[in-house]
């Protein structure tokens, strides 16, 4: 059976963004597996030369499919940066043991046993996991890493635990408070009601000044909301 593999690269978090929101969370997937690539590192990571190298490899083990994405946050090539796809991000993968059926696989390329992940590359996964979770609709307690996959692996590294990406993807406490806050026609109130706040709407901030938050529908009280 051929091996299931269509690379793209997405030089930016914008690039890959544009392409997640034309494609549909596939049925089976139900949440995020994070890894670490270990080999290649950042210093050794050539792009599309390293990704060919990484499916022979997978082909060797008698793979027929593998991890979906890899974050390359630095590399000694800039243009080799960037969000790769090795196994379609629709398809089911081999990344994670049990997880495979359910999770898509996520590599930050990089040796997180050695080192902790640098500014940069915790803040690529974080981005790229924060995408997936909103565009299809997962909740951040369904991201995991593949020790918690599989139990006595070392990957991500013991410089990245589940935990802390979690706590990471925690939606701020104000966006949940901010449910269901009404919009009204008018600033000062004396208009119509033009409808409540929904999960995942976003507003312009006007003037905090004068306690509220515009956008194309009305104004909304932010008043009393001390986390803003």
């Amino acid at each position: 059976m051929a091996f299931d593999s269509q690379f793209i690269h997405w030089p930016t978090v914008a690039s890959f963004v544009e392409y997640l929101t034309s494609v549909p969370r596939p049925a089976w997937c139900t949440g995020l597996t994070n890894h670490n690539t270990y080999r290649p590192n950042e210093y050794q990571w050539r792009g599309i030369a390293s990704m060919r190298t990484m499916q022979a490899a997978y082909v060797a083990k008698g793979w027929t499919s593998g991890p979906h994405l890899f974050l390359a946050a630095q590399s000694p090539n800039h243009a080799t940066q960037g969000i790769w796809q090795m196994t379609p991000i629709t398809h089911q993968g081999t990344h994670a043991g049990e997880c495979n059926a359910h999770y898509l696989g996520i590599e930050s390329v990089g040796d997180f046993n050695a080192r902790p992940p640098t500014e940069l590359q915790y803040n690529l996964l974080i981005a790229v996991n924060r995408a997936i979770l909103k565009h299809w609709n997962i909740p951040y307690t369904s991201v995991n890493v593949h020790n918690e996959c599989m139990p006595g692996r070392t990957c991500p590294g013991k410089y990245l635990t589940g935990d802390q990406i979690r706590a990471s993807l925690v939606p701020p406490a104000w966006a949940a408070r901010c449910i269901g806050l009404p919009i009204y026609q008018r600033a000062d109130h004396t208009g119509a009601l033009a409808g409540y706040l929904a999960t995942g709407d976003q507003v312009v901030i006007d003037d905090l000044s004068n306690g509220h938050l515009a956008d194309h529908r009305g104004f909304v009280d932010i008043k009393g909301l001390d986390a803003l």
